[in-house]
């Protein structure tokens, strides 16, 4: 719905520029790792989305688990949409089919795993047989494929890439393949800790921790005005911080700016908009405070990796009986 500005509101904040560059990856796959042949592991960050850069896939044997360090994604697993931002665990199990949604790849900055468990009668190297066991079950016991992590997650899967590209082409039985085995058994653990702790009642019952209220309410605020054109100031005061500790709390704890934050919000809408509405293209747009249709192409393109258009034709083609 449009909105007209108040006397109160002031425009200083300017869209946010569509930057384009190389996709950044560090990727250390299976034949690669000092791991091999159980473990993959890469890092990423594209800063525009990536089209048929996620599509839908499965792993017959291996575990996939991410970590997000920036950025949010909705991603799809068994055909149920999965949303996740910073500092979220995504696991997937062997057979579960899983990708982007549109089969694109949204700009995030994440790192990720793979992890091929050994047949019944092997271990996984450093563990017994029965620990490998255990491991494997508590995994395949996880509720919930998207859950809150935490920073250690975050510091040993960079622990885990730095040994990579410090020694990556090191031997198998050398002391970097032994570092490296001591972070991944690490890594697996704290994993799934955060999983036990974000199914505990009490302790996050798989819900986001972390938010705290000044945060929590300028969110509710950006959401419920999305067309507005707000300055960083006026939502800070509506917080009660100053805008240095707002700007600073805000990207600590969302992953993002609060421009960014409420660029990617009117994306979601327009997306549903786009799906479940016949409105115009260019209503949609003016309806969500983009000032053209063309700018709002453009910022569309660069998170959903295709055109408004093609979005909603996509959408079309995907309706029962059509």
């Amino acid at each position: 719905m449009s909105h007209r500005a108040t006397s109160d509101e002031i425009r200083i904040e300017l869209p946010d520029r569509v930057r384009i560059r190389e996709p950044q990856r560090k990727v250390f796959w299976f034949k690669e790792c000092l791991l091999y042949p159980h473990v993959g592991i890469g890092w990423e960050s594209p800063d525009q989305a990536e089209s048929g850069g996620l599509q839908a896939h499965k792993h017959d044997e291996g575990i996939e688990i991410s970590y997000f360090v920036q950025g949010q994604v909705t991603w799809r697993v068994n055909g149920e949409d999965f949303n996740a931002r910073r500092g979220d665990v995504f696991i997937t199990l062997p057979g579960e089919r899983h990708g982007g949604l549109n089969d694109v790849k949204e700009p995030c900055e994440r790192y990720y795993l793979e992890l091929i468990v050994p047949s019944e009668d092997q271990p996984l190297p450093g563990l017994t047989t029965a620990e490998t066991r255990s491991l494997a079950k508590a995994f395949a016991a996880v509720g919930s494929h998207v859950f809150p992590g935490n920073e250690a997650v975050g510091r040993l899967f960079e622990r885990l890439v730095s040994i990579h590209e410090a020694h990556g082409h090191a031997a198998s039985g050398s002391l970097a393949a032994l570092d490296a085995r001591t972070v991944l058994h690490r890594l697996l653990l704290e994993v799934l800790q955060c999983a036990d702790e974000a199914s505990t009642p009490g302790t996050g019952d798989g819900q986001r921790t972390g938010l705290s209220p000044e945060v929590a309410t300028a969110l509710d605020w950006i959401d419920r005005n999305l067309a507005r054109n707000f300055d960083v100031p006026s939502v800070a005061r509506r917080a009660g911080l100053s805008i240095s500790a707002f700007h600073r709390r805000f990207l600590q704890e969302v992953g993002m700016t609060p421009s960014e934050y409420r660029t990617r919000r009117r994306i979601d809408e327009a997306r549903a908009l786009l799906a479940r509405s016949e409105r115009s293209i260019t209503a949609v747009a003016h309806g969500l405070g983009f000032s053209t249709s063309q700018y709002f192409a453009t910022v569309f393109r660069k998170y959903v990796g295709i055109t408004p258009r093609e979005f909603r034709n996509s959408k079309q083609v995907d309706a029962p009986g059509e």
